[in-house]
């Protein structure tokens, strides 16, 4: 089992998603399981299994990788490694199939969500896209930006800035991205440097990064990441 691969919370309607592509239940691959918290018990209780297609017997392969949700929490986007699954909760208030959106093998490989500019934050192996999401017209995505090889590692943080590193670079470079005023994802000026760089949740002008068996403390100035004196 891979129960806890993906992992959201969406505080909305108190609901947390947890994904497990390798549980099997009647002949499906993968599932994500809801929770919603029971506040007077103080506990979350299991409130829908959703599967590939929601079709327990459904072969799939990796579903529930990656979760993301529109901040209302009625529309769920779930991938695997047939595309991004989109479900909607119904009348019954439970999450319904409501189509695919698939472009490359393994589209979906990480996925967020940014309301303002109603759009995915999706990777593949080796590129990242931004998928503006209209349900009233056909549902377009574009290719950001593509790794010589692969995609290391992505991060997108709540000031709404993506960070991106590729592997086989020698010099950590952190690629970051930003909305422009037409809600378009943008490739940035600036960079940062840093084997394993995260930035900070509550503190999104702080990073850490290692080197040489320390951990080091960045901050941002004005768009310039610095060691934290």
């Amino acid at each position: 089992s891979k129960f806890g691969t993906s992992m959201k919370y969406c505080s909305t309607q108190q609901l947390l998603y947890i994904g497990d592509p390798e549980y099997q239940n009647g002949g499906g691959n993968g599932a994500v399981f809801v929770y919603s918290w029971d506040m007077s018990n103080s506990i979350f209780k299991l409130y829908q299994i959703v599967y590939p297609n929601g079709n327990k017997n459904k072969r799939s392969f990796n579903f529930g990788q990656a979760i993301t949700f529109i901040s209302d929490c009625q529309t769920l986007f779930i991938s695997s490694y047939d595309g991004i699954e989109i479900f909607k909760k119904t009348n019954t208030e439970l999450y319904s199939p409501n189509g695919m959106i698939t472009n490359t093998e393994n589209f979906g490989k990480t996925l967020e969500f940014d309301d303002e500019a109603n759009s995915i934050i999706a990777t593949d192996a080796n590129s990242v896209y931004q998928i503006k999401v209209d349900f009233n017209k056909l549902i377009e995505w574009q290719r950001i930006y593509t790794c010589e090889e692969s995609i290391l590692f992505v991060q997108y943080t709540p000031d709404r800035r993506y960070y991106l590193q590729c592997t086989l670079d020698d010099q950590f470079t952190v690629h970051i991205f930003e909305f422009n005023e037409t809600k378009d994802l943008n490739l940035q000026n600036y960079t940062a440097k840093g084997e394993f760089f995260r930035v900070c949740q509550s503190n999104n002008n702080l990073a850490v990064i290692y080197r040489n068996g320390y951990a080091y403390l960045l901050k941002n100035e004005n768009k310039n990441w610095i060691e934290y004196a």
